[in-house]
């Protein structure tokens, strides 16, 4: 009878000792329990050496390595596949959620730029109504600043005094008014500011140095 995995090697096949890697070898010079070295082919192999009681003989049990841990291996290949496709699936699902965020914020900047043009071409209409209203009026109409300068004036008031609207945007009321001094037109628009508006009757200077009786009523809006 042969050895296995070798021909020929019946009662015929030495190991000598010095070579202490062998398992065979262990048991020979008395060693037991759990051995880790090679086999007679040279293999690696993982060894259980027991000796058998009331005789002069040793049990060796023996297990290729590449056998005990190819399984092991496949596990680790298999862990580390699992572990890959989990990072992958995470930054897919982080980038995922990035993305929609910042459409999120896109769809949001869009449709407040959308409301804002929406509101900058309502005000341009309303704007545009109000001085088609402003000039289309029979009664005068005149915007000052809180120093009493014309700030804005309607055709209407233009054909009243004979002054254009450019010169009327140069000039105060205190020019106009032909019953206050420059002084009591000042204390006038503080107490218009004060009490928020006023209605009144007042004498206006034209353009040709004429002279016209006019109700006027102011109200006070603060630009805040």
């Amino acid at each position: 009878t042969s050895v296995r995995h070798r021909r020929g090697t019946a009662l015929s096949l030495r190991i000598p000792l010095a070579e202490t890697d062998i398992s065979s070898v262990q048991a020979a010079l008395g060693n037991q329990g759990i051995f880790e070295g090679r086999d007679y082919r040279g293999v690696k192999v993982l060894s259980d050496i027991h000796a058998i009681p009331g005789s002069p003989w040793f049990l060796v049990s023996e297990v290729d390595q590449d056998e005990i841990f190819s399984e092991a291996r496949y596990q680790a290949v298999m862990i580390s596949l699992i572990v890959g496709l989990l990072v992958l699936l995470a930054a897919g699902l982080i980038v995922f959620f990035y993305r929609q965020r910042q459409l999120g914020i896109l769809k949001h900047l869009i449709k407040s730029e959308r409301q804002k043009g929406e509101a900058q071409e309502a005000a341009w209409e309303i704007g545009e109504r109000h001085k088609t209203i402003l000039h289309a009026a029979m009664d005068g109409f005149w915007l000052v600043d809180m120093k009493g300068y014309i700030r804005e004036v309607n055709d209407a008031y233009c054909r009243m005094t004979g002054y254009s609207a450019q010169e009327l945007l140069t000039m105060n009321v205190s020019d106009l008014d032909a019953l206050e001094s420059t002084e009591q037109a000042a204390a006038h628009v503080q107490k218009i500011i004060a009490q928020g508006h006023d209605l009144f009757e007042s004498r206006q200077r034209c353009k040709d140095g004429s002279l016209i009786d006019v109700e006027v009523s102011v109200q006070f809006r603060s630009s805040e």
